[in-house]
């Protein structure tokens, strides 16, 4: 049969062709180095004399135009129109050849040919007849943070180095990605020198695992693309405390509340003591990181000569708003992309000695007030003329024996518990829902089975607590006396918007010592379900527990001793926070060896593991308050990447010394 091989035509017996077998197609170029292995022939053919194997060769002298057999053929074939001597196999060699030259070696016809069939080497290709290499593709040769790295900088940047140039217009965020789950993480993509740079716009969640993907779109500057997609993984460190004094001045009140926001700034507010009688400015400061932000906003004019309940609120973007009672009444100041709005009244009343403030979706802001004649008056923030409502709304006139606590929900639905006193003189717990689609406050209504069996000793109602889930659904927790007057029952209670509203109470604690009646309980929705933390009384001593609502079976978990014994509580309520990955901080003031000296201490929950870590003071959280058990407030802001904020205010003679504000990052 005719064939063109390197160029020349030449006729192959049959017997020849198996005789060519062995060199698939190709000639002794591929015995050379690692031309055997990537199957690239030889740019020159190779030519072998006489008996060469696996070459046809001619026999030594044949003359131009005769046959001559190969002592390396088979001998007895019958070869068409050979007439060779003795049988022997032979090639024909065309006019014009050199006597005795041999055959030049078999070429390439298709790139199948050229395969080696190993894709990392590139497909290789035949170009008249000569095997081509292929154009090796890219590869990820190194990434940053190394795969499974632990305790990665949450501000830090990832970086892939590749194998060679890229395309540049291949090397995009649509193929590189950071992931965080499922969710690609917002950040700048940058390509040179062989390198992709990532870097995040806001700093990693603490605590949290990513992933690094790359797909197999990414090219290289000549076409070739990644044989498979790339993917490593690393997890961010967790959150360091520090502390510092946020506020040097001689202090009046601390917020009871610590706004923070996504980017992990903490809003602080208080009121000082000016010129040993003046109880007032009412000011408020950011800080990051611990750090001040600016300079202290300074929320009341210098001819206010007394200020107090000063509340803070805000959202995780970062508007807030801040409240005070002033002699004339009370008065607020909202805070909206990155300035502080003019101070507007929010009432008259001067007689104020509760109140609550919430910062809502969009610029809805919410203040209750509780009145010493009793009741709950309501004011909102009305977007649309920018401003307070001035005629207040009384959604309770009952005798109020708490704070009401207040929680939005992402629709503007807000609710509102508070301890309170029926015309019997039993206690209960009330709450009032504000309903968005119709701007207004609706009435109070009692928890059911909140109303105390009577009003003697034994049957008071500790604080509540509230927290709202994405659905717009809450879950309230309120203490419960068992009528002995020496044991209490941490209860919780949950409210269906579109069932029946508030349902009946189930008990989710041990037995409670009487002090955490005075506060509520801890409570959070940690994106999937709520998870309460509370201070009980185990044998002689204050334990902080934990319970988690079980969104299947409907009901909460057993409570465990977080602490478990490796630290003594005070008898006080914790504060409770978690992040948009669940993962969970716990604070609470511990007993220290010292009279009337305690020790902030932490506790971790690690979603990713499902576990607690062991209960661990914090450096330089030592609270100096003989009535700290009673009197300073200790409130604890976590935002939405992990970074939280604790803060108090220790005691002197004259008052709240300096502001201790403890940040973890």
């Amino acid at each position: 049969m005719n064939e063109q091989y390197w160029g020349r035509n030449v006729v192959v017996s049959a017997v020849a062709a198996v005789t060519l077998s062995g060199a698939a197609a190709c000639g002794s170029g591929f015995s050379a180095d690692d031309c055997k292995t990537t199957r690239t022939c030889a740019t020159t053919p190779q030519v072998g004399g006489a008996g060469s194997s696996p070459d046809v060769a001619s026999s030594a002298g044949a003359s131009d135009g005769s046959q001559a057999g190969d002592a390396a053929n088979v001998a007895g074939a019958d070869l068409d129109g050979s007439g060779g001597l003795g049988g022997a196999a032979g090639v024909v060699a065309s006019s014009g050849d050199v006597a005795g030259a041999a055959a030049a070696d078999a070429g390439c016809r298709v790139a199948k040919d050229c395969s080696n069939g190993d894709p990392a080497d590139g497909e290789e290709s035949c170009a008249e007849g000569i095997c081509v290499a292929g154009n090796a593709p890219p590869t990820v040769v190194a990434v940053t943070p190394n795969d499974k790295a632990v305790n990665t900088e949450p501000d830090g940047t990832i970086v892939l180095q590749f194998s060679e140039p890229l395309d540049p217009k291949t090397a995009i965020a649509a193929n590189i990605q950071v992931l965080d789950g499922a969710a690609a993480v917002a950040g700048d993509l940058t390509y040179a020198d062989d390198k992709v740079t990532f870097k995040p716009k806001a700093p990693l969640s603490l605590l949290t695992p990513y992933s690094v993907a790359v797909s197999t779109k990414v090219t290289d500057a000549d076409g070739a693309a990644l044989l498979k997609p790339f993917q490593s993984a690393f997890t961010v460190r967790d959150g360091v405390w520090s502390v510092k004094s946020a506020v040097t001045d001689t202090i009046y009140q601390v917020a009871p509340t610590l706004p923070m926001t996504d980017d992990a700034q903490a809003l602080v507010t208080w009121i000082a003591i000016t010129n040993g009688s003046k109880y007032c400015p009412t000011s408020a400061r950011w800080f990051s990181r611990g750090t001040g932000v600016g300079t202290v906003k300074k929320l009341t004019g210098d001819d206010v000569p007394d200020c107090a309940t000063v509340r803070a609120a805000g959202t995780s973007d970062g508007q807030a708003v801040v409240s005070w009672r002033e002699d004339a009444g009370a008065k607020a100041v909202i805070y909206k992309a990155g300035t502080w709005q003019q101070q507007l009244p929010l009432s008259g009343n001067a007689s104020v000695y509760q109140a609550a403030i919430a910062r809502g979706p969009g610029d809805m802001a919410h203040y209750l007030e509780v009145e010493l004649s009793g009741g709950v008056d309501a004011y909102w923030w009305d977007t649309v003329k920018a401003k307070w409502t001035q005629d207040p709304l009384h959604i309770s006139t009952e005798t109020v024996l708490s704070e009401p606590q207040m929680a939005v929900a992402k629709n503007g639905r807000v609710y509102a518990v508070w301890r309170a006193r029926d015309a019997l003189n039993r206690e209960k717990i009330a709450s009032a829902m504000f309903e968005p689609d119709l701007k207004k406050w609706l009435v109070a209504q009692d928890l059911k089975g909140s109303v105390a069996a009577s009003a003697g000793a034994g049957y008071e109602r500790g604080a509540p607590s509230i927290a709202v889930d994405e659905n717009g659904d809450a879950m309230a927790l309120w203490v419960r006396g068992n009528g002995n007057g020496t044991t209490y029952q941490l209860m919780a209670s949950r409210f269906r918007y579109t069932g029946a509203g508030w349902e009946d109470p189930n008990a989710i604690s041990g037995t409670l010592s009487g002090l955490p009646r005075t506060e509520p309980a801890a409570l959070t929705f940690d994106g999937k379900t709520y998870v309460a933390a509370w201070t009980a009384l185990v044998g002689n001593v204050n334990n902080t527990c934990v319970a988690r609502f079980d969104r299947t079976s409907e009901g909460w978990s057993d409570y465990q001793l977080v602490s478990d014994g490796v630290v003594k509580s005070v008898a006080r309520m914790p504060r409770l926070g978690a992040d948009t990955h669940q993962n969970l901080v716990v604070t609470w003031p511990a007993v220290s060896n010292t009279a009337n000296v305690f020790n902030l201490t932490y506790q971790r929950y690690n979603a990713s593991t499902g576990k607690w870590a062991t209960a661990l003071p914090v450096t330089g959280g030592s609270m100096s308050d003989s009535g700290l058990a009673t009197s300073s407030p200790f409130p604890l802001g976590v935002s939405g990447s992990g970074p939280a904020a604790a803060m108090w205010g220790t005691r002197s003679a004259s008052g709240l010394s300096a502001v201790q504000l403890a940040s973890f990052y």
